[in-house]
């Protein structure tokens, strides 16, 4: 595998060692190798201990491996430690209380951040808020700025250790009318 072969090279730099090790966590992430995912990202974390973008970063991957809890608890350090991340911070945080169901903390972090698909992950929290037009909305900005978004392809850009979790919020995305793809 490439990132084996760049991270056994003795010549890269240690800032491009704890890259890869951070491209690697999303790349395992995706394919579903959730341990293998984990310590890729903690080895990149062990690179820089006190790095907010590289611990803001972590959020959304700690989320899909498993441990919504321990993402908040980092993204709270990372908001201690460096306010000016929160368009990373709070979309993690935003998909920390998605998959804990806390609807209302979910629509007030995404409503922070416009970064990523935080609209469509604000949409999912007004479709279980019973906020079907608001949802409407968010689906509506989401493909203004990326009309070949489907939820399909949606889906595809993660990686659950828990995969009904995609089910369920690609369902409500259909539902606040993303096509389904």
């Amino acid at each position: 595998m490439l990132g084996k072969q760049v991270l056994a090279n003795e010549h890269i730099t240690p800032q491009v060692a704890r890259l890869a090790h951070w491209l690697m966590a999303w790349v395992l992430v995706i394919q579903k190798d959730f341990d293998g995912s984990q310590a890729q990202m903690e080895a990149a974390v062990a690179m820089a201990p006190y790095d907010a973008f590289v611990l803001s970063d972590t959020v959304p991957l700690l989320v899909q491996i498993g441990e919504p809890e321990k993402a908040l608890e980092t993204a709270d350090l990372v908001e201690s430690r460096d306010p000016g991340m929160s368009y990373s911070y709070e979309f993690g945080r935003g998909w920390a209380y998605l998959v804990l169901g806390k609807w209302d903390q979910a629509v007030q972090s995404l409503t922070q951040t416009e970064f990523a698909d935080a609209p469509l992950l604000l949409a999912i929290a007004y479709v279980r808020l019973n906020r079907l037009d608001e949802a409407k909305q968010q689906v509506a900005k989401m493909l203004k700025s990326n009309s070949s978004i489907t939820a399909q392809s949606w889906r595809e850009g993660y990686g659950f250790r828990d995969p009904t979790i995609l089910d369920r919020f690609a369902a409500d995305l259909v539902k606040a009318s993303l096509p389904q793809g």
